[in-house]
């Protein structure tokens, strides 16, 4: 016969299975519900923070190669680390044939030239001087997914995958697309051929560089 303290032994080590059972459970949750809700016809809901999870959206990006459709934002170029990645981006993004279609409101740093270059790396601007549409977040439809980056402050980026979700963003973004159609021309030629290198965007110079 063992020592009762066997018994002990045995419950103490079948608790810390448990437990390690448990940190795995943990770990692979938030997986199985992704799963479960596109299963159920509901959306997979991803929350990811900092410049980090920002690239991840990018990186996913260009893992799918599906087209994008952005309503930009009036913050995604203040910060220096945010505007390498969206640069960084946009080359690959060219490389393997992903275009891209993206309203932008009128600020003082676009010129014709800017314009120009965006286009030959398959970037296509519509401009609209309402603006309602200098937005603090960034929102990224592609595939079946949107993402929504708030930029303003500390970066947040919710990424939802709902093919329903996606197709009605996509909708209305294909309906402002056509109405700005004129009133871009008529900002694009108001627009200055090229601006003055101080005032100059840094992402001018560095996709002129990157086409040369």
């Amino acid at each position: 016969a063992k020592h009762p303290y066997t018994l002990k032994e045995y419950l103490d080590d079948q608790v810390a299975k448990i437990k390690s059972s448990e940190n795995v459970l943990d770990s692979l949750l938030p997986s199985l519900i992704d799963v479960y809700n596109l299963t159920q016809d509901k959306p997979g809901i991803r929350y990811l923070e900092g410049i980090e999870g920002f690239k991840k959206v990018y990186q996913d990006i260009l893992d799918t190669k599906c087209n994008l459709r952005i309503f930009t934002s009036a913050h995604d170029r203040v910060r220096s680390d945010m505007e390498k990645v969206i640069d960084q981006n946009i080359l690959k993004q060219k490389k393997l044939g992903i275009t891209t279609r993206a309203i932008w409101a009128k600020e003082e740093k676009l010129s014709k030239k800017l314009i120009n270059q965006l286009r030959e790396l398959g970037v296509e601007v519509r401009i609209t001087d309402d603006q309602r549409f200098a937005l603090p977040s960034q929102i990224i439809i592609y595939d079946n997914k949107v993402a929504i980056s708030s930029l303003k402050n500390e970066i947040i980026t919710t990424l939802i995958d709902n093919e329903n979700i996606a197709r009605s963003f996509k909708n209305i973004f294909d309906y402002i697309w056509e109405s700005l159609t004129k009133k871009h021309k008529d900002i694009y030629q108001e627009l200055p051929t090229d601006l003055p290198a101080k005032k100059s965007s840094n992402v001018s110079a560095k996709l002129e560089k990157s086409s040369s």
